[in-house]
């Protein structure tokens, strides 16, 4: 964890378990921004099973999240509200899945 003023810098290991779905491309963005910013992937893939962790600037106006995941097909699915105010500091893990077409994602 590295703290600049008042925001936390929480590394986050996000874990793809959409079966079969490989992610070409992912945005995270606070639930209160209005804008995506930039493929945090860039020339990486994340594979079905596969993981990967990046870090989140955590201030009390930044607690809750919203991803958004782009598969080879270019089909974007969206897992809104990811509250990570119970995620230690120290950091955490991001599960995406998707049962009966529908998105969800947990944070521990």
């Amino acid at each position: 964890m590295e703290k600049d003023s008042n925001i936390i810098k929480v590394p986050m290991t996000i874990i793809n378990r959409c079966d079969g779905v490989t992610i070409q491309e992912l945005y995270l963005s606070g639930t209160e921004l209005k804008d995506w910013g930039e493929d945090v992937l860039g020339d990486q893939i994340l594979p079905s099973d596969c993981e990967i962790t990046f870090y989140f600037n955590i201030d009390s106006n930044n607690i809750k999240w919203d991803i958004k995941a782009v598969d080879e097909e270019g089909t974007e699915v969206e897992f809104r509200d990811l509250d990570l105010s119970e995620v230690n500091t120290t950091g955490g893990t991001i599960t995406l899945t998707i049962e009966d077409g529908v998105p969800y994602a947990t944070a521990e």
